[in-house]
């Protein structure tokens, strides 16, 4: 309301105090407007005296208006005097962070993960290759296909985390794995430590039969350097699987870095027998892998590696981005090629269904093994089901062809068909929920605006006389709300025919477009405004109070909060995004902008010139 930014110094609010005083103070404006100017005084009153106290700032601050309603009395220090500013804010801080930590594990108290493996080999392949019954004779069946079809491996993850201490977390996680009929089970119980912001560990142990244990340290050696050391230890009768891995970024600009692992594998330890002798334990070959990476963003990014050990050179390459289509569905795609395994192709699709359910579809081939593969994952508030269904043993180009077509356009048709239109009848919903309930709220901030609007006329026309006869900053017009409906308001039809609307208005004579905006003919009470807003079109005339903002032929408001507080302005689109278009005068010149509601306004800039 005041129009300050938020660390704005004493100085600063009082002076802008005094000059919305000023502004609304009643004795200035005619007698039928008296009473709505001392409403508006009086709302200024209110935001300087919140904002030039120090306990009540910081506590609008941090928790809003709706705060200031509330008792905040903190205690003393243990000196017995009066937190003072910075102490409050931190306590607020603390509370605010507290709150939100208590949600965060009210919404998701633990993490689960599932797998169902089938195999649908059977559906697919030739008659000759599906097993049928003793004297079965004739076409085979879409029922006996179906008959073979089956899970071939179970596996379920579940744990929940609880904070130990300050700086360290506990898990506990139980698994399990079900295969060709026999299964297993284990406890694994882990524990990670942040020892400073540089530094954390963690370790891991089982506490069932087979017993493995598994330590894990990340080093930040500075801003641009990391390393990372991993020991496994799965018998005593053998030392621990060693895997030591240094990252170095390559530009302090860029997040390019390169990485270098050693991993030891299977060894005996020099001069000792221990390590020898353990044929039941699988034996991994040491191996060194060589790579970079970038990630942009926490979806867009790339990685490329190569790794050399006793089994044969390997190279892969994996990226991931985010499409525009398919509700910017997330994309990743890799390719792995090693002597020994052969070729890997893989490819993923991801998009939100809901505000919290995320689904996967993706499609992985290798060959010659281990054949071609659909994964289906859903994700919900921290628990995953994943189906890895195997369509053939091994690659055939018909069905990968097949699998990719089919599954993006199922994707396409289930997101124009299914999800933009509920996506469009949940928000229209909302919104009209929204509205509904704030009905009254909403009539009274729309009274309050045009309350305002009528104080701020007169001194507003002033000012825009005084800058069209001294050749300074003229608001010709000015509209907050629905940025794609400005063009319907300016009498211009569409959003992109509003620059085109600007420079039919630069080639115009300046002296008729002053006229037009400043010299209206319909009369309210004793003030000059203009027409209301046409009904339906969600945009609020803001050209009055911008113009009375005014000051040295400069117009100023702070970002990082919505402008429908300040003086005169209106939210005529609650629950949507918001735009501000203005279009002024300055030396003669005719300039234009539209900014987001968050933006900072500043008048007048050059950039701004049509």
């Amino acid at each position: 309301m005041l129009n300050v930014s938020r660390d704005a110094s004493a100085e600063e609010i009082r002076e802008a105090w005094r000059s919305m005083a000023v502004l609304l103070h009643p004795d200035k404006q005619p007698i039928a407007l008296k009473s709505q100017a001392e409403a508006r005084f009086r709302a200024v009153q209110r935001a300087y005296e919140v904002l030039s106290d120090e306990e009540k700032r910081a506590v609008y601050d941090h928790l809003g208006l709706r705060a200031l309603g509330q008792s905040w009395a903190l205690t003393t220090t243990r000196d017995n005097h009066a937190p003072d500013a910075r102490q409050m804010r931190m306590e607020l801080e603390r509370a605010a962070m507290r709150k939100a930590a208590e949600d965060a594990e009210a919404l998701v108290k633990s993490r689960g993960d599932f797998e169902c493996r089938l195999d649908a080999s059977t559906l697919f392949c030739h008659a000759g290759r599906v097993p049928r019954k003793l004297g079965s004779t004739g076409p085979l069946r879409l029922s006996e296909r179906l008959n073979r079809v089956g899970c071939t491996q179970l596996v379920g993850r579940h744990g929940f985390e609880v904070p130990v201490g300050q700086n360290s977390r506990a898990t506990l996680n139980a698994q399990m794995i079900s295969r060709a009929g026999a299964g297993a089970g284990n406890l694994i119980g882990s524990i990670k430590t942040q020892w400073s912001p540089r530094l954390w560990s963690e370790f891991n142990c089982t506490a069932l039969k087979p017993h493995v244990a598994t330590a894990k340290a990340h080093w930040d050696l500075n801003q641009l350097s990391f390393f990372t050391f991993v020991a496994t230890q799965q018998s005593l009768a053998a030392p621990p699987d060693l895997n030591v891995t240094y990252g170095q970024r390559l530009s302090s600009k860029s997040t390019l870095t390169g990485f270098t692992s050693f991993k030891l594998g299977h060894y005996v330890l020099p001069l000792t027998s221990w390590g020898a002798g353990v044929p039941l334990m699988q034996q991994e070959p040491p191996s060194i892998t060589i790579g970079l990476t970038s990630q942009s963003a926490p979806d867009k990014g790339w990685t490329a590696q190569t790794t050399v050990s006793s089994l044969g050179p390997a190279l892969s390459l994996s990226r991931g981005t985010r499409l525009a289509l398919l509700g910017g569905a997330r994309i990743k795609s890799g390719i792995s090629i090693g002597a020994a395994q052969g070729v890997d192709v893989s490819l993923f699709a991801e998009r939100r269904v809901t505000e919290s359910t995320k689904l996967m579809l993706g499609l992985s081939a290798g060959i010659p093994r281990p054949g071609l593969t659909l994964r289906i994952r859903v994700s919900r508030l921290g628990q995953k089901l994943s189906v890895p269904v195997l369509i053939s043993p091994e690659f055939r180009s018909d069905l990968a062809l097949g699998f990719l077509i089919i599954p993006a356009a199922a994707l396409l048709a289930l997101e124009h068909f299914y999800l933009k239109p509920s996506k469009r009848s949940r928000i229209t919903n909302r919104l009209r929920e929204l509205r509904g309930r704030n009905k009254l709220l909403i009539r009274e901030r729309l009274e309050a605006a045009k309350e305002a609007r009528l104080v701020l006329n007169n001194s507003a026309r002033l000012k825009a006389r005084r800058a069209w006869d001294s050749n300074g900053l003229l608001v010709l017009s000015a509209l907050y709300g629905r940025k794609e409906h400005f063009g319907r308001a300016l009498g211009e039809a569409e959003e992109e025919e509003v620059l085109l609307g600007a420079q039919q208005v630069a080639s115009r004579d300046l002296e008729e477009v002053y006229r037009e905006a400043w010299q209206g003919t319909h009369v309210v009470g004793a003030q000059e405004i203009e027409e209301e807003e046409e009904e339906g079109v969600d945009v609020w005339d803001v050209r009055i109070p911008l113009q009375a903002l005014a000051h040295r032929d400069q117009i100023t408001i702070h970002g990082g909060r919505a402008k429908s507080s300040l003086l005169g302005f209106f939210d005529p689109c609650m629950g949507e995004r918001k735009h501000l278009l203005v279009r002024y005068l300055f030396r003669g010149r005719l300039h234009q902008v539209i900014i987001n509601d968050v933006e900072q306004l500043t008048l007048p800039l050059r950039a701004h010139q049509v």
